[in-house]
């Protein structure tokens, strides 16, 4: 039987946003001490996408999901082609998928923000300038937050633990074929495409506090991106700032806003393991629900098979 171990994550929280603009301006700084002031250059409009696809293959979890029900023919089981299965919808209604596979995909909002900013007095051995920030007042706090961006082709990893609480999905297996799975966390990261380019760049994914949490994971997994939550139809005005090793500070002259959707879910591909993913394992629910064969144990399928 599998152990599922809890693994208590200390989350170093970094956020983002998003901007407009349309147009190359320099920024007159704000405050001034010795030097130069940081210029920024360029905010891309572009940023914000409100209904972002996603579609992250989640087989393996499910397959070592049930490695505890037999001997390590279990390994052999192959998820099938399908149309899917949602816990509280059931089958789903479309043509069944191409690829064999268990797929978590849905839709969320996506802000990509890129600043291009420069600093006078910056020297091949170091750029001057300290941190290029977006700073916000979320919608459930009086308090504005400050999300950093960076220039680090996407080096730094922030670590933030998985939202899924029913199946670990970090999992190993030992000789006789036992699972021993944990909550995993997953490195977050700036998605900034290149490295000490003048270009900063932070990636967002926007979502309602009652998002699937299997997107979420599938979000940090796949796009690593930091996940900000607001109820649909909310707005983000963003102030865009730049401070360099001295202390001059220079602001983008208009604050930068975008406007929150909704997200949706669906589980795709074999529906046996669609369920088995939901619920962790199996599940009355999962009975009789095709896919999720082995050529020597379960010829119909593991859920057709094995019934709670």
């Amino acid at each position: 039987m599998s152990s599922v171990k809890a693994v208590v994550a200390l989350l170093p929280l970094a956020a983002l946003a998003t901007l407009s603009c349309s147009k190359t301006q320099d920024t007159a700084p704000e405050r001034r001490i010795f030097g130069d002031p940081p210029l920024i250059q360029t905010v891309d409009q572009d940023f914000f996408d409100p209904a972002f696809h996603v579609r992250c293959d989640f087989t393996d979890i499910v397959i070592r999901a049930v490695c505890f029900i037999s001997s390590p023919d279990n390994y052999m089981l192959d998820a099938q082609p399908g149309v899917g299965w949602v816990r509280g919808r059931g089958l789903g209604t479309g043509p069944p998928t191409v690829d064999a596979g268990v797929f978590v995909e849905g839709t969320y909002g996506e802000a990509t923000m890129k600043v291009r900013a420069t600093d006078p007095n910056s020297t091949p051995a170091q750029n001057n300038i300290l941190l290029v920030s977006a700073s916000y007042i979320p919608p459930d706090s009086p308090n504005e937050n400050s999300l950093v961006l960076f220039d680090d082709g996407a080096e730094n990893h922030f670590r933030f633990p998985q939202r899924v609480g029913a199946i670990g999905e970090s999992c190993t297996v030992d000789p006789n074929g036992f699972c021993d799975c944990s909550l995993t966390t997953y490195p977050l990261d700036s998605g900034d495409p290149v490295k000490n380019d003048s270009d900063f760049t932070r990636r967002l994914a926007f979502h309602t506090p009652t998002a699937n949490p299997y997107l979420l994971d599938c979000i940090q997994r796949d796009r690593h991106d930091t996940l900000i939550y607001a109820p649909p139809g909310t707005t983000f005005e963003f102030k865009i700032e730049a401070v360099d090793r001295q202390g001059n500070l220079s602001t983008w002259p208009q604050s930068l806003a975008l406007t929150t959707g909704d997200d949706g879910f669906d589980c795709t591909g074999d529906p046996c393991g669609c369920c088995i993913l939901q619920f962790g394992g199996l599940d009355a629910e999962c009975n009789g629900l095709p896919g999720m064969t082995s050529p020597t144990v379960f010829p119909d399928g593991l859920c057709v098979a094995v019934q709670l």
